[in-house]
């Protein structure tokens, strides 16, 4: 009997991920910061904790998971050392951690920097740390990982969903594609 890959879901949010990720065989566990979105992760019948893993550390054993999913966490977090630690220390020893953030030297971002706006301004208010894809690398190595494979999505720009919609409605809607977001007040 085979047994399924146990997933963290590093940032769960409400469980967009999770569900997906479930329905292709994965044990998906998650843990969030927000209280809000943790309570609606375990609404779906996820197991979800909040937590704060700079602070608290993860509430998980060393060697645990076969992958942790962390998708547009890490710029948000102050001590990146420590948050590398903790997905490290909670990865079995071949594990793979898969994570997703913002390229920091997008072209739009360089755009925005021209007429005076900082990349928080521009990505998100709750961002405190930049990548590039360079600097990512370099994060990992100095975590102790050392299969590292990248790779990006591109994008040519990104729009606010009002103006999407409308460029929807006028035919252009097959150049586009819309990503949902999940966000609370804290």
């Amino acid at each position: 009997h085979e047994h399924k890959p146990f997933i963290l879901d590093v940032g769960c949010g409400t469980g967009l991920n999770a569900k997906i990720l479930t329905e292709r065989g994965y044990s998906v566990k998650g843990v969030d910061i927000s209280n809000v979105a943790i309570e609606k992760f375990i609404e779906k019948g996820f197991e979800g904790k909040q937590c704060d893993i700079v602070i608290d550390g993860l509430p998980y054993s060393d060697n645990y998971f076969d992958i942790v999913f962390a998708s547009e966490v890490i710029e948000h977090i102050a001590d990146t050392e420590e948050f590398m630690r903790e997905i490290k220390r909670v990865l079995k020893p071949k594990g793979t951690i898969i994570l997703s953030t913002p390229n920091s030297s997008f072209w739009v971002y360089r755009v925005f920097s021209i007429i005076g706006k900082t990349l928080s301004e521009v990505q998100h208010p709750g961002h405190i740390r930049f990548f590039s894809k360079c600097l990512l690398i370099e994060r990992f190595y100095e975590a102790g990982f050392s299969e590292i494979k990248m790779k990006s999505r591109k994008m040519y720009i990104v729009l606010p969903d009002k103006i999407g919609s409308i460029l929807k409605v006028i035919g252009f809607g097959m150049f586009l594609t819309r990503e949902f977001r999940f966000k609370t007040k804290e």
